[in-house]
């Protein structure tokens, strides 16, 4: 089973490369019901991502948690219960924790979109 990496908040503060570091995951996560397993190939990049570093959009969740907001991508595996996508479709999804090769997304947050592109 391939490994991944994901950009982690190990620590809280506006300093953005002192709050993060780069995880490496043994293993792709699966899709569990009403969620897909989504490859990234853009993630958002905003001012936001300090206030989630910092803890003012993450409040009394501690660290260790991932970052980074939204991203877009194309579906690798698809869980129970869903049909809205199938494998290969490229979707948008907001998620704390996007920041990473792949990711795990419920299907409330996964918007169908015509490319993988920003």
């Amino acid at each position: 089973m391939p490994s991944y990496k994901r950009l982690e908040v190990h620590t809280k503060t506006t300093d953005f490369r002192a709050a993060t570091c780069l995880v490496e995951e043994p293993e792709l996560p699966k899709a569990s019901a009403n969620s897909v397993v989504v490859k990234n190939h853009y993630v958002g990049i905003n001012a936001t991502d300090v206030n989630v570093t910092d803890g003012a959009y993450t409040g009394s969740l501690p660290p260790p948690f991932g970052c980074g907001l939204d991203a877009v991508g194309v579906v690798l595996d698809v869980g129970e219960g869903v049909t809205d996508v199938k494998v290969g479709d490229a979707i948008a999804y907001r998620k704390l924790g996007a920041f990473a090769e792949y990711n795990e997304v419920d299907m409330a947050m996964v918007v169908k979109v015509p490319a993988p592109t920003p």
